[in-house]
């Protein structure tokens, strides 16, 4: 699934192309597990101010079996019409996010983190369509999302309204503040 990337987006009404360059798209595999976790707790640390430091916040995550989907990939995500992808640059990995079955035509679309130096370059759209596209792939007619701190990600929320989400009301037992939903039907 690797690929060297360009895209172009849709940004007020204008067409504006941004260059990915040599970034790489691909599936998680066992040996970024530590690599993912670290950027995970990371950009909760970082965003949320979650943890004395990215690295007790990783630990209070293990602890508390934020990662068991992770160890589980193959079975939650892989083995389970889902996915899990990673964006890469230079062997480094700085953004991940998956698709997560939650009925035959509902998935989720989970643990969507991009390092800091790499935000609002144009990764997180990037990622997102490619977790959306892999979705309508596998016949699910909708998408959906939470957002635990919706005053701290008021601006990725916006960026999701513009991509066609809206709020509904709660779908899982969740400490989140928003969950939102998008048809996939093309």
């Amino acid at each position: 699934m690797k690929q060297k990337l360009q895209i172009s987006l849709l940004a007020y009404s204008a067409i504006v192309f941004i260059s990915i360059g040599q970034v790489e798209v691909i599936e998680l595999q066992d040996k970024h597990l530590t690599e993912v976790k670290t950027v995970m707790a990371t950009v909760c640390h970082e965003a949320f101010e979650l943890g004395e430091s990215p690295e007790s916040f990783e630990k209070e995550l293990d602890e508390m079996g934020e990662f068991n989907d992770l160890n589980g990939a193959q079975q939650v995500y892989f083995g389970n019409r889902g996915a899990f992808l990673l964006l890469i640059d230079n062997n480094k990995v700085f953004g991940m996010g998956g698709v997560k079955k939650l009925t035959n035509e509902v998935c989720e679309l989970k643990k969507m983190w991009i390092l800091k130096e790499y935000r609002q370059q144009g990764y997180g759209n990037l990622l997102g369509s490619r977790l959306e596209s892999f979705a309508r792939k596998q016949g699910y007619k909708k998408a959906r999302l939470e957002f635990w701190f919706p005053e701290k990600q008021s601006r990725v929320i916006e960026v999701a309204k513009a991509q066609g989400f809206y709020e509904i009301e709660p779908y899982c037992k969740s400490e989140a503040k928003i969950y939102m939903e998008k048809s996939l039907d093309t």
